[in-house]
């Protein structure tokens, strides 16, 4: 030990000044500290005291080289050379972890740790290296050399991910970091903004498509869970600025990966994003009535409600119905709302509720009847009271007429009572088998 003692000593005497011999004497204290490791298996901290000392040394070898350099034109090109060296010992102790064992006297899971702690260190120079890109602070040349770093960093994180899921997942990510360094390199802001999330869109399609059960990969959700959160981020993130095709082409996609994962509930992602895009066009269209988006949103549950199959069985009427009822209850209270403006506007929504009773009737479906009654005999008594407004004498004729038809039904209620109890029986049991 005594060697190392003094080797010590020296080299933090040498350190006072940072000159291009630190790095030497940093690695050669490191050696002697590996060779008094192997000399006794007690002594097996000096080893990983050795490992770390190597690691030093060659990043102040570097640093020497980065200070000295005249072509290095930012602190941004910095961060990427330290990345790049972190990057090629990780993968330098993860390639040779046989012979490094021998020299070491370490287990090969023990150097496989090392390997892995320099890339976790390469990945958190990767992420210094990307504050000063995302600031224009990065030279061309190492905007590219970052990118195939992140390829590295993803390609040791797939080799480990086979039946690991979190390794898979860092690899996923590493490259998709990669991806995204170039897109933000070659495209302008304004396009990544409008067009980013259908670019992830792709993105995370190929992703998804690759045969990653032949390429031995055993554990395939991860792939799936990312491909999931990849579009929505980006989205997410552009939210006032992506374009309509844009937050199509996400929908889709959300469609394609429900299908083909048997996951229905994924394909709410669509509709959410289909509804969306309805806005954005309403909205460029210069459509301000209230009635169009939430038309937009009531189709978006009459759909889940017809596609879910989940929602299919007969114990699953009931929610069936009150979703319906909510579906067509925003349309109906929007249109009673809208329809206070104009006499043409009340009309129209008696026209949409004559509308709904007869798909009802023709689907025999309970809500859209009852939301179409309930609206038709409003607006009715609604415009009729607005028309007596203006008319009051009307008042007058109305009131005698009503009374006349009460007395009426008061005369004849005994001789047909028996059938108007059996016809409302019927229809009642008629409703009751209804959807």
């Amino acid at each position: 030990i005594a060697p190392l003692f003094f080797g010590t000593i020296a080299l933090l005497i040498s350190h006072n000044i940072f000159t291009q011999w630190s790095g030497v004497y940093t690695l050669l204290i490191a050696l002697v500290s590996i060779i008094v490791a192997r000399r006794d298996s007690v002594l097996k901290l000096f080893t990983y005291i050795g490992v770390i000392g190597v690691t030093i040394g060659i990043y102040e070898l570097v640093g020497f080289r980065l200070s000295q350099a005249t072509t290095l034109s930012t602190v941004g090109d910095a961060f990427v050379i330290l990345t790049l060296v972190g990057a090629v010992l990780a993968w330098g102790y993860r390639l040779l972890h046989r012979p490094i064992r021998k020299v070491l006297r370490l287990e090969d899971a023990q150097v496989l740790t090392i390997a892995h702690v320099h890339f976790a260190g390469a990945s958190g120079l990767g992420l210094m290296a990307l504050m000063p890109l995302m600031g224009g602070g990065t030279s061309q040349i190492a905007i590219n050399l970052l990118a195939g770093i992140y390829g590295l960093l993803g390609c040791y994180a797939l080799s480990l991910g086979r039946s690991n899921a979190g390794w898979l997942t860092l690899g996923i990510l590493q490259f998709w970091t990669g991806i995204g360094i170039l897109l933000l390199d070659f495209l302008p802001p304004s396009v990544l903004l409008e067009w980013g999330g259908a670019i992830a869109a792709l993105i995370a399609y190929i992703t998804a498509a690759i045969p990653w059960g032949r390429l031995g990969y055993t554990t395939i959700n991860p792939i799936r869970n990312c491909a999931i959160a990849l579009p929505g981020s980006v989205l997410a993130i552009t939210v006032f600025s992506a374009n309509v095709p844009s937050l199509l082409l996400a929908g889709g996609f959300y469609a394609w990966l429900a299908t083909i994962s048997d996951q229905f509930r994924l394909s709410y992602v669509s509709v959410a994003l289909g509804i969306w895009a309805a806005w954005r066009l309403f909205s460029a269209w210069g459509l301000t009535d209230p009635l169009w988006y939430v038309s937009a949103v009531s189709l978006g549950i009459v759909f889940i409600i017809e596609s879910d199959p989940t929602l299919k069985g007969h114990d699953r009427r009931e929610t069936r119905h009150w979703m319906r009822m909510l579906a067509t209850g925003l349309v109906a209270f929007t249109a009673i709302v809208q329809s206070e403006a104009s006499w043409s506007q009340g009309l129209l929504t008696i026209v949409l509720s004559l509308g709904l009773i007869a798909l009802g009737l023709a689907f025999k479906t309970r809500a859209y009847l009852y939301v179409g009654t309930v609206v038709f005999m409003l607006k009715v008594l609604r415009q009729l009271w607005v028309f007596i407004g203006n008319y009051s004498l009307l008042l007058w004729a109305l009131g005698i007429t009503l009374g006349l038809l009460l007395i009426w039904i008061a005369a004849t209620f005994e001789a047909r009572r028996s059938r108007a109890i059996a016809f409302v029986q019927y229809w009642i049991g008629e409703l009751d088998r209804w959807e």
